[in-house]
């Protein structure tokens, strides 16, 4: 006689890690916006029994905390503030350098806080994404205020400095500002 299969009742582990993950990056994303104080799905790890892959969890150690990261963030807008533009971006969106590096303000929609990433600068080449196709990331209110600042003083100092246009690229070196034609290879190095 054939044993019949055992019915499971619930999700599988696999899916309750992948429902914990976008619940967890959700709230990090309200903390980041000041709408939540603390991310309440940090604490249901160890409730749900989630056993994190030995992989991850490396890659967990390698991540800063939320107090290193505002330390690190906070130490590069007093001694950096030229890269902080940059490096809150890749801290708020989880961007690729590369494909930070390419962004144009045209990608950059500050009315629905989203930026649309649909190249990357790689070994001196503009390509697509890793991922072979672009997508659309949120903007925290503190990158969209940033990033709008950061354009306004980029206009200024164009105007100021009687440059021709300003560049299409968000970060850009100071001879790009000059250059009459630009092209990806002038606009990125140097930034």
């Amino acid at each position: 006689m054939a044993s019949r299969p055992v019915k499971r009742e619930g999700l599988a582990r696999g899916s309750v890690r992948v429902i914990y993950s976008t619940l967890r990056a959700l709230m990090n994303a309200g903390v980041d916006d000041g709408v939540i104080l603390a991310n309440p799905a940090t604490r249901l790890e160890r409730k749900l029994r989630i056993v994190t892959p030995a992989a991850a969890r490396q890659e967990e150690i390698k991540a800063m905390t939320r107090e290193q990261l505002d330390a690190f963030l906070a130490a590069a807008a007093e001694h950096e503030p030229r890269a902080y533009p940059l490096l809150l971006l890749l801290a708020r969106t989880g961007v690729r350098l590369g494909e930070s590096l390419a962004v144009q303000w045209d990608d950059v929609d500050f009315t629905q806080r989203k930026i649309r990433v649909s190249r990357a600068f790689s070994g001196g080449r503009m390509e697509t994404p890793k991922s072979g196709h672009g997508r659309t990331v949120d903007m925290s209110q503190q990158l969209a205020k940033c990033l709008l600042r950061f354009q306004v003083a980029r206009k200024t100092e164009t105007l100021k400095r009687g440059w021709p246009t300003l560049p299409p690229w968000v970060f850009v070196s100071e001879p790009a500002f000059r250059s009459k034609s630009l092209t990806c290879g002038e606009c990125l190095p140097g930034y």
